[in-house]
């Protein structure tokens, strides 16, 4: 990786290669500290031996026990603020800075006043617990427990805080004593909400004390800290990231001298963490620590609503921007504008193994994302991601690949091998469309179609092994989907084409072609048809190795070698046809959440998909339900799909 000074900026969706093309080629290359944010735990199984190879510590916080080991560490955050320091009451508030929401529209609200009186409360408890000579053992489990306790047992015990050691926690006294019981319960609720994730026994014991020196940090000793927050815990628990993150970075900040190697900071999902000051003051202030900063969003709306005042200082700040994995006109259009690089279309024709890349300034260019898993600088490096079934890391044959492709993309991509071959990686020759949704052309009718689609080779439209087949398409108002297939060959020829009054489009495989259609047709998305339209485009829209297919049932799925019978009944208990879940309104129209099952490459994946009413298809979340299985891929079939010549 990029050993220069500065910090990184990435921008790629869920499931676009973040960990394989950036997270863990850091892990398994860069030999300084290393802190990094790993929700599902897989970075750390795949990188952890590689981490100690390289003469690093490594700590695990992993207080839900994602990971399958033993080797587990304590933190309390507490460990921050030592009672003796002039800095002590500051680095409280600090903590109890780090504990409330990281919500920046909490400032501008109606509520700022019990938000605020709530968290002085847990300012002044954690101030008691950590001083007072009958306190208890100073921790966060234990400041939401005393927070928790009945209104006249707190009054009670502020009335000791007037012969406390600390003068800020004699000036707090007022705070309990004074306000009426209603008023005082308003604090206690506030304190109790931000508080409300410290809960259960697992965390309550990861919380209890520190296996984590934060002297170590300070120095910049050779030091990996893994950060491991399940992503259905990502929402409810984002103050124990806050926590975990913000502390590590307050400690940065005291550091007098520069160590010799930077620590290396990897926020993925960065969005998590809310508004947290301490984060933008790393990347804007905190080179000259020894610090750099990559954090990573999914799109950049993301950091311009989380930091809408300063996002693009945050942005300028950071030596090397990457952008990949565009699916939709609108993120395409703010990597246009924040990269500077192409237009629209050329950032959605990216291919998935493509970014765009930005270092220091220089014209943007697009180069290949590494790859762990193929690249042979990573050979022998990393171990087996437990998320994906039946392959070890020994498995994965290395091959070179060049890196840096070009600076501008050519007006047109040229994807034609032979006659009747004008693209690869388009549409796979089965669809998930129910065969009794296609009708048969013949006579006129076909012919007609086939001059539309620009084929007048008597070679094909005299022979009736070339036919066409239609399936109507309810979201475009006269507009249909058409199939033109040659069987002479085996397997069949085919080419895909949507076809209206006065005008065609040949499905290509790239995402531009439907932006295009929705553009120029009505697209008459609602609940009926919505679901429909999301497999249309899946179907028609490509990556490096294939579409996203939506699956209806397990049944579909076509296997090299017939897995066990539990396995697929297992599956059949998975997959279903795609469900709409919600929809809301908004300024810009209606919008869908549908949740499905999916195939890509050899993984089947469940997936939430977000559709506007223009059409543009976002991908939320997925979810590994089974990879490396011994199923015919994309790329086996789509050799079979062109365009006639």
């Amino acid at each position: 990786m990029d050993t220069g000074e500065g910090h990184l900026f990435t921008v790629a969706p869920t499931g676009a290669g973040k960990g394989t093309g950036c997270i863990v080629p850091a892990l398994l290359r860069y030999a300084g500290p290393i802190i990094v944010v790993d929700p599902k735990g897989e970075n750390y199984a795949v990188t952890a031996r590689r981490r100690r190879e390289l003469g690093q510590e490594v700590i695990l916080l992993d207080p839900f026990e994602i990971v399958d080991t033993q080797q587990r560490h304590r933190f309390n955050p507490l460990d921050l603020a030592d009672p003796r320091s002039d800095r002590f009451v500051e680095d409280v508030a600090t903590l109890s800075g780090l504990a409330t929401s990281g919500n920046a529209q909490n400032y501008h609200s109606k509520d700022l006043f019990w938000r605020e009186m709530g968290k002085t409360l847990i300012t002044a408890v954690i101030l008691d617990i950590m001083t007072m000579p009958d306190s208890e053992v100073a921790t966060l489990s234990a400041v939401r427990q005393f927070i928790n306790s009945p209104l006249e047992v707190l009054r009670e015990r502020s009335k000791k805080w007037q012969e406390a050691e600390h003068r800020e926690l004699r000036r707090l006294v007022g705070m309990l004593s004074n306000p009426a019981d209603e008023t005082l319960g308003g604090y206690v609720a506030f304190a109790m909400h931000q508080l409300d994730f410290i809960k259960g026994k697992q965390l309550e014991e990861h919380l209890s004390a520190s296996d984590l020196d934060l002297n170590k940090v300070l120095d910049g000793a050779p030091l990996t800290i893994y950060l491991v927050l399940p992503p259905d815990k990502l929402e409810s628990h984002a103050g124990l990231l806050r926590l975990w993150i913000g502390t590590l970075v307050s400690v940065i900040t005291r550091r007098r001298k520069i160590p010799a190697k930077s620590t290396l900071m990897l926020i993925d999902e960065a969005a998590q963490l809310g508004e947290l000051r301490e984060l933008r003051q790393a990347i804007t202030l905190l080179r000259g620590y020894g610090v750099r900063v990559w954090t990573f969003w999914q799109d950049m709306s993301q950091l311009q609503n989380l930091y809408a005042h300063d996002w693009e200082t945050i942005l300028n700040n950071c030596r090397i921007q990457q952008y990949f994995g565009a699916t939709t006109a609108i993120a395409a259009d703010a990597v246009v504008e924040a990269s500077g690089y192409g237009s629209r279309d050329s950032v959605l024709d990216l291919e998935r193994d493509e970014m765009i890349l930005n270092i220091a300034g220089d014209e943007a260019i697009v180069a290949r994302t590494p790859n762990y898993l193929y690249d042979p600088p990573f050979q022998s490096q990393f171990d087996s991601n437990p998320y994906y079934l039946n392959r070890t890391a020994a498995e994965y044959t290395p091959r070179t690949r060049p890196v840096y492709r070009k600076t501008e993309p050519p007006a047109v991509r040229h994807r034609a091998r032979t006659v009747r071959q004008a693209m690869i990686l388009a549409n796979r020759i089965f669809h998930p469309v129910p065969i009794k949704n296609w009708v048969v052309l013949e006579g006129e009718e076909r012919l007609k179609r086939l001059k539309q689609a620009g084929i007048v080779d008597e070679q094909f439209v005299g022979n009736n092994a070339v036919s066409v087949r239609v399936c109507e398409l309810p979201f475009y108002a006269g507009c249909n989907w058409y199939d033109i297939q040659d069987a002479r060959s085996s397997p069949n020829l085919h080419a895909y084409y949507v076809m209206c009054p006065e005008d065609s489009y040949f499905l290509n495989g790239n995402s531009a072609v439907i932006h295009e259609l929705n553009e120029k047709k009505k697209l008459l998305l609602n609940i009926g048809n919505v679901r429909f339209y999301l497999e249309f485009f899946s179907t028609n829209v490509h990556g490096e190795s294939g579409r996203f297919l939506i699956l209806d049932s397990a049944d579909e799925l076509e296997w090299k070698e017939p897995p066990e019978e539990s396995f697929l009944d297992d599956l059949r208990l998975k997959i279903a046809p795609p469900r709409l879940k919600s929809t809301f309104n908004s300024e810009k129209g209606t919008t869908y959440l549908i949740e499905a099952e999916l195939v890509y490459e050899n993984g089947i994946f469940s997936a939430g998909f977000r559709v506007e009413e223009d059409g543009t298809v976002s991908m939320e979340a997925d979810a590994v339900l089974a990879g490396d299985l011994p199923m015919v891929q994309d790329l086996e079939r789509l050799r079979f799909i062109g365009e006639f010549d």
